[in-house]
C-alpha cells in the first residue's frame, strides 16, 4: 500500500471497517453464549457487568446491544447482502432496528436508515411505523398473550381515535379475570 495514494488508503479504511464489524458480530454471538450459559460465574464474576466492564472493556449497555442485534439476525435470517449492510449501519443503527424490524420489510429500513439520523430512525421506529402503532410494555408471558390478542381484537373492531380505549377495555377485562399474578382472596 502507497500511503500517498488516496485510493489505498480508501481501500484499507474500507477493508478494516468491514473487518471490525465482522469481529463486533463474532464478539456478539459468544456474548450470547456467555450469557446465556452464565459461564462469567464460573470464571469468578459476581455479575455480567462485571464481566463486560472488567474483561471485555465494555460497558453493560453496548454488551446487551451487540447480543440484540445478534439475536435479531439469527432470527430473520437476512441475506449475505442485507446482513452485510445491517453491520455497516454500525451497532447504534442496527440496535434500533433490531427491535422491532421485520425480514419482510429489511430491505426498505436498511435505506432508509442509511439515510438519516440516529433519533430519527429511532422515531420511526419507536413511533407510527406503515401506519401501526407500536406499543411497548413490560410485561409477564401471560400478560402479553393478552395484550396480543386484545390487539387483534381491537383490529378486526376497527382503528381510530378510540383504538386505544378499545385495547385497555379488552386487555382489563382479560386480566381481571384470567391474570395468574392477581392474588385471589381467600373466602372467609
Amino acid at each position: 500500500m502507497d500511503k500517498n495514494n488516496p485510493s489505498d488508503i480508501r481501500r484499507l479504511a474500507r477493508k478494516l471497517a468491514r473487518d471490525s464489524h465482522d469481529a463486533l458480530l463474532r464478539l456478539a454471538n459468544v456474548l450470547n453464549v456467555i450469557h446465556c450459559d452464565q459461564y462469567y460465574y464460573e470464571w469468578g464474576y459476581d455479575s455480567w457487568q462485571d464481566y463486560v466492564e472488567n474483561e471485555i472493556g465494555t460497558y453493560v449497555g453496548a454488551s446487551y446491544e451487540l447480543m440484540r442485534i445478534s439475536r435479531w439476525i439469527q432470527r430473520e435470517r437476512p441475506t449475505a447482502e442485507q446482513k452485510r449492510r445491517i453491520i455497516s449501519l454500525g451497532r447504534c443503527k442496527a440496535s434500533v432496528l433490531a427491535r422491532g424490524i421485520r425480514n419482510q420489510d429489511l430491505n426498505e429500513w436498511l435505506d432508509l436508515a442509511r439515510k438519516i439520523t440516529l433519533p430519527e430512525l429511532r422515531d420511526k421506529v419507536n413511533g407510527k411505523r406503515n401506519g401501526h402503532l407500536t406499543i411497548g410494555v413490560w410485561a409477564t408471558k401471560t400478560q402479553n398473550k393478552v395484550i396480543r390478542r386484545a390487539i387483534a381484537v381491537a383490529g378486526e373492531q376497527g382503528g381510530g381515535e378510540i383504538m386505544g380505549e378499545r385495547l385497555a377495555a379488552v386487555c382489563g377485562d382479560y386480566l381481571e379475570r384470567y391474570d395468574p399474578m392477581k392474588k385471589k382472596k381467600k373466602a372467609s
